[in-house]
C-alpha cells in the first residue's frame, strides 16, 4: 500500500480483519510510491493482490491500465497494466472511444465499456476521491517548451471541450 493514504491502509486493514475468517492471510505492507512502482508492480510482479488507487485520471480514457499491449513483462517490465489482465472486447471498446469525436456516442461507447469492465475487468472499484476541475476554452504558449509548452498546463488550459483528451 502506498504510505500517506489513510483511508485506503484502513480499509486494507478492514479487509484483512474479514477474510482471516475465511482463512485468507493478507498482509498490509506500507510503501512509498516510488518503491511500489518500481519494486511491487514492476515485472516479475511480487502481489497476489493489491490495493491500490488511480487518481488524477481527467478523461476516463485510462486503456493503458487495462490494454493487452500495456501487459507487465519480461518486454515491458515497467508498464502500466501490472495485473496481466487482458480482454480483447475492452481493448476493442477502448479503441472505438479513442477515436470517437461524438461525445454522446462517446459517452454510450464509454458507459458500455465501464459495464463491461464491471463484469469482466481485474478490479474492483470501492470508491473514489473527491476533487473538482475547471476548464478553460482558451489556451497559449509563447512557444518557450516547445509547440505546446507544458502538457499539464496545456490541458488544464484547454481541457476536452475543444477535443484535447
Amino acid at each position: 500500500m502506498r504510505k500517506g493514504r489513510p483511508q485506503r491502509i484502513k480499509y486494507a486493514e478492514l479487509a484483512r480483519d474479514q477474510v482471516k475468517a475465511c482463512g485468507i492471510g493478507l498482509n498490509v505492507i506500507e510503501t512509498d510510491f516510488s518503491l511500489l512502482l518500481s519494486q511491487v508492480l514492476a515485472y516479475p510482479t511480487k502481489f497476489d493482490i493489491y490495493l491500490g488507487g488511480y487518481t488524477n485520471v481527467t478523461d476516463p480514457e485510462f486503456s493503458s491500465t487495462y490494454a493487452c499491449a500495456h501487459v507487465v513483462d519480461a518486454k515491458r517490465p515497467q508498464d502500466d497494466n501490472a495485473t496481466g489482465f487482458c480482454d480483447p472486447k475492452e481493448d476493442d471498446l477502448f479503441t472505438r472511444a479513442k477515436q470517437e469525436l461524438d461525445p454522446n456516442k462517446r459517452k454510450a461507447i464509454m458507459t458500455e465499456l465501464q459495464k463491461y469492465d464491471l463484469e469482466h475487468g481485474p478490479y474492483y472499484y470501492l470508491w473514489a476521491d473527491l476533487g473538482h476541475r475547471g476548464y478553460s476554452t482558451k489556451v497559449s504558449t509563447n512557444g518557450a517548451q516547445g509547440p505546446i509548452g507544458n502538457f499539464v498546463t496545456a490541458f488544464r488550459n484547454q481541457g476536452p471541450e475543444k477535443g484535447f483528451v
